[in-house]
Parts: structure tokens; C-alpha cells; sequence
């Protein structure tokens, strides 16, 4: 249910926020439950650009959410790196919540920086994953790169 109702296309994030509120105050696992795609609610957060609060509220709620793989191996940032339009502030969030989340490797052993630059991410996007993990493009490409 709250897969849905994070999908849903109503463009409010007030009272998209009011109804997740009132979800997960009834039934807060619902916060931690994949569907058949193996997404979170969280995972179609970030795919559908959802307000940022929605995106802090799912992640306090299931804390490991940040770092769960979906289907086809994802974690929400990795969604989040390739959508050329995400929102910044959903990608700090994600990166505040757990900067650990920029060292996860996608299903082809890609970490989500080298997402960013496959798919021609906006600098500003590149640089807050870069600010999680500083280190992240010494480990891509090498340390005597030139």
C-alpha cells in the first residue's frame, strides 16, 4: 500500500506526506516491505522524485532501507544516480542518512559516482556523492591516474 501511495501522481507532498504518516503509524513494516519487483517504498521515491521529507520519513522508519538492493541489484541511490532528474536534496538525504551508501556496488559492480558519470549526471549530483565518500574517484579510477 504504501509502494502506491508513494507512486501516486498526486503532486501535494503535504498531503502525500499526511497519508504516508498515517500508513506507517498503522502499519510501520510497511516501510520495509519489497514488492515483487524487490523495491521499497523508498526505492520509488527517489525514481518518482518525491519530496525529500517523504524520502527522510520512509528512511526513519526502515534505517537499512538506504543500503537494501532491490531486484535488480539497486540500492536507492544507485536509482538516484541514474535518474537524470533527481532532486539534490533527495540525493544529500540519502548520502546524509548513511554515507556508507556511496561504497555499494550495483549489480554490474559499479559504485553509484561511476553511475553519475555513465549516464552524464549534473556536476552538483556527482559532487554531493563525491562529499559521502571522498575517496570514491581514487577507488574508480586508480590512484596514479595522472
Amino acid at each position: 500500500l504504501v509502494h502506491h501511495a508513494v507512486k501516486d501522481d498526486n503532486n501535494n507532498p503535504e498531503k502525500k506526506l499526511e497519508l504516508m504518516a498515517f500508513l506507517l503509524d498503522v502499519f510501520p513494516a510497511c516501510a520495509s516491505v519489497q514488492d515483487s519487483k524487490g523495491c521499497l517504498p523508498l526505492h520509488y521515491a527517489v525514481a518518482t522524485n518525491q519530496d525529500t521529507r517523504i524520502l527522510q520519513y520512509l528512511m526513519d522508519f526502515h534505517t537499512e532501507g538506504v543500503n537494501t538492493k532491490d531486484g535488480r541489484g539497486d540500492i536507492p541511490l544507485h536509482t538516484a544516480a541514474r535518474n537524470l532528474n533527481v532532486k539534490p536534496d533527495n540525493v544529500k538525504a540519502l548520502c546524509k542518512f548513511n554515507k556508507k551508501t556511496a561504497q555499494i556496488k550495483d549489480h554490474e559492480e559499479r559504485l553509484p559516482l561511476r553511475i553519475a558519470f555513465e549516464v552524464g549526471q549534473s556536476d552538483q549530483i556527482k559532487d554531493i556523492i563525491k562529499e559521502a565518500w571522498p575517496d570514491a574517484t581514487e577507488f574508480m579510477f586508480g590512484r596514479d591516474r595522472g
